[in-house]
């Protein structure tokens, strides 16, 4: 059976990590194999912080939908910044 860490415990070791302390060290003195400690490092790299890995589920159409109303925002900023220019171009 597979152990399991708390986020708060997988922390303090990877901040010993960050810290200076050798991962052969914290191996040893936490009996903790090394692909273990590499995923926690992976994981903490990517998110700053433990628990938060699972992934959302969006479908391609969602996802779709989501692309065309940034590229209407986009454009909407878009025309927005250039009308406020041109106001403070008239204004001076």
């Amino acid at each position: 059976m597979a152990k399991s860490y708390t986020n708060e415990f997988k922390e303090k070791v990877i901040s010993l990590f960050l810290s200076g302390r050798k991962q052969t060290d914290l191996m040893r003195d936490f009996n903790l194999s090394k692909d273990t400690l590499q995923r926690w490092r992976k994981e903490y790299s990517l998110n700053g912080k433990f628990g938060l890995n699972k992934k959302l589920n969006v479908s391609d159409k969602d996802f779709n939908d989501l692309k065309k109303e940034f590229k209407k925002l986009q454009l909407e900023f878009e025309v927005l910044k250039r009308a406020f220019q041109m106001d403070g171009v008239k204004k001076k």
